[in-house]
């Protein structure tokens, strides 16, 4: 370090910035209690009075106290009167936590002042010291508490010598909490995180003061929103920037309730594919304003952009100030942000106050259609639980194969060296992908091969010996260790019956809506969604009319779900889609339509048959035709959804 002086420099002379302790510190922010003992303000509820359990009237008097040598060690420059301000402060800080045991674990804290008084005759010091010791280090095991230890843990993380796991925010800034019960403002871009590789740092979490709030398949960043909740004062102002699949994750089912609860929104700003920061690029970011309280006649101003690239201040300046050309504005009453039961939050409003055509003729659906998954069965691919030999099954295991040797998925060389029995070859079934999918119509070649093992299969021997070279990768699936299957069996293998017969087949991402149709042997993965006949008066190519439409793009656009431009064709955002259910005689249009393009699309030369290609396009714009009058929609609402379209 170079320590020498020189007045001659620009920064010669500035102030330096005052004491930050006690402003900028350490700890786990989403963790308010250790060790059992809750530093929050709602420890155990409010009284009849509203008064909190951190500043009740019993240790009302420490907590100010501690303000003000918190105070005092800000402005104090002696750093003799530093380190013994340090010590009071420490101290006041175990009279604190004592009180909250006292309080929060009486039936301990009893015993352990009993121990103390049960020895308190003994005349030698040394003596009386030692039992009451031993007594004490008894009741902590039997308590799983140890007071002492506790104690000194704590001083060590005032005095910074150890990291702290947890944060006592009430505490800590006991001025904002005393003066305005919360902070005014509250301003975050916390970590996107998921469960998934973490679950160490979730664990921590659901444990203590937030667990309510946990969910599976949740993001650690809907804990800090919560968090925002419990730590902003009635009238605050909370502001993040997150990605934006929280409106209709299923894993933020808890975040949205909490927020239709405790807040109203005031701004979402989705920036959708639009890169805000550059180390994170493809990444689709949403800034959520929002008002502590639930205020229902607040108008909610959300929009969306269809920008790409990287975000400028320039292009920021436009959309926030409502100038975009290329992003919808809506302005939506609260109660009208939420849909479903699972309050899935839809930006333009299940309605909205400009009138939209988009959005009426969304509501136009809604009114007479049925949800797909009353009408049809919509499931989901098979699950292996392995398909191939990965990098982390060798890494893990230690196994001696190579990445990609088929294990219940085969090539045609893999096949050829199983040299499968008669008997097996009704278990080794065609295995497609999910790119295998176009619109209206699919591959109906594959190399690949799916052995086809489910609850009631009977392998021969040949095939449980080539998968018993995999049984350490196989026995470490999930349903294997809970004792449901046996390892050398398919972890979901689904219903069979979905894919041999007629069916729609779909890709869970796609940046349009493809749907197609077969009726062939189609066997698929997770990534891949089966809608089949539930109601024999529904035609599945009525159905894929309708789904191919351009209309229906809008709905899974606006009401589905998406990640950036990408539908997300799950089978939620599947089986809600409304359906307007017909007579048989009125399905034959589209019926027949439907059938001269999966002549069209299935024939051999397709892709290279410009006129062919030509006449799909013309069927389409009649099908359209034919949704748009099935819907009742307006000339306006027609141009607002083949505008949106193109």
């Amino acid at each position: 370090m170079d320590e020498k002086v020189d007045k001659s420099k620009d920064n010669w002379g500035i102030e330096p910035l005052p004491n930050l302790d006690f402003k900028i510190m350490q700890g786990n922010s989403l963790i308010s209690e250790y060790l059992g003992i809750k530093f929050t303000l709602d420890g155990d509820g409010a009284d009849k009075n509203g008064n909190l359990h951190l500043f009740a009237d019993e240790n009302k008097q420490y907590i100010e106290a501690f303000d003000q040598k918190k105070t005092e060690y800000q402005i104090t420059s002696d750093p003799r009167h530093k380190k013994a301000l340090q010590k009071e402060i420490e101290d006041l800080l175990i009279k604190i936590f004592e009180d909250l045991v006292k309080r929060q674990k009486s039936n301990y804290y009893q015993r352990l002042k009993a121990v103390e008084r049960k020895y308190a005759d003994i005349p030698d010091r040394a003596s009386r010291e030692n039992a009451i010791s031993e007594e004490k280090l008894q009741l902590a095991k039997s308590f799983d508490f140890d007071f002492s230890a506790v104690e000194e843990q704590l001083r060590q993380f005032t005095s910074r010598q150890r990291i702290k796991p947890f944060f006592p925010w009430e505490m800590y800034f006991s001025e904002v909490f005393l003066e305005k019960n919360g902070f005014d403002v509250i301003i975050a871009n916390p970590p996107y995180i998921g469960e998934k590789g973490h679950k160490e740092l979730f664990s921590e979490v659901k444990k203590a003061n937030l667990k309510e709030y946990y969910l599976g398949k949740m993001d650690y960043y809907y804990f800090f929103i919560h968090l925002a909740f419990d730590l902003g004062n009635p009238e605050s102002q909370i502001a993040f920037i997150t990605t934006n699949y929280y409106p209709t994750a299923t894993g933020a089912v808890k975040l949205r309730a909490d927020i239709n609860k405790r807040a109203s929104v005031r701004k979402l700003i989705n920036l959708n594919e639009l890169t805000i920061f550059e180390s994170a690029q493809g990444q689709h970011n949403m800034i959520s304003l929002l008002s502590k309280g639930y205020q229902p006649d607040l108008i909610a101003q959300t929009c969306i952009t269809k920008r790409k690239g990287m975000i400028s201040p320039e292009i920021f300046s436009r959309i926030v100030n409502k100038l975009d050309d290329q992003t919808g504005y809506y302005l939506v009453l609260q109660k009208y942000l939420y849909d479903d039961i699972d309050h899935q939050i839809r930006l333009s409003g299940i309605k909205n106050l400009q009138c939209d055509p988009i959005q009426t003729a969304l509501q136009k659906m809604a009114k007479f259609g049925y949800p797909l998954g009353e009408i049809c069965n919509v499931n989901q691919g098979i699950v292996t639980g392995a398909d191939k030999v990965s990098k982390s099954h060798i890494r893990k295991l230690n196994i001696d194969a190579e990445v990609g040797e088929g294990i219940f998925v085969l090539n045609g060389q893999e096949v050829d060296e199983l040299n499968p029995l008669n008997s097996d070859k009704k278990i080794l079934n065609p295995w497609f992908k999910n790119s295998d999918i176009n619109r209206w119509f699919t591959s109906i070649t594959t190399p690949e091969k799916i052995l086809y093992l489910h609850r009631k299969s009977e392998p021969s021997v040949r095939i449980i010996n080539h998968l018993r070279k995999y049984k350490s990768i196989l026995e470490n699936r999930r349903e294997v260790t809970n004792h449901v299957i046996e390892w050398w069996k398919l972890q979901w293998p689904r219903s069979e019956d979905i894919f041999l017969g007629q069916k729609i087949v779909v890709p869970q991402r796609s940046p349009t809506n493809t749907f197609a149709y077969n009726d062939i042997p189609w066997y698929a993965s997770a990534d891949v969604y089966y809608i089949t006949e539930k109601k024999k008066q529904v035609s599945l190519k009525y159905l894929l009319a309708l789904l191919n439409s351009h209309l229906l793009y809008v709905w899974l656009y606006f009401r589905g779900k998406r990640k950036g431009e990408m539908l997300e064709l799950y089978q939620k955002p599947l089986s809600e889609v409304p359906i307007k259910l017909i007579p048989n005689s009125q399905q034959k249009p589209f019926v027949d339509l439907v059938d001269q393009l999966l002549s069209l699309t299935y024939s051999n030369n397709y892709f290279n048959d410009m006129d062919q290609q030509r006449q799909v396009r013309t069927l389409e714009l009649e099908i359209d035709r034919l949704v748009f009058e099935l819907y009742e929609l307006t000339d306006e609402e027609i141009s607002a959804i083949m505008s949106f379209n193109n």
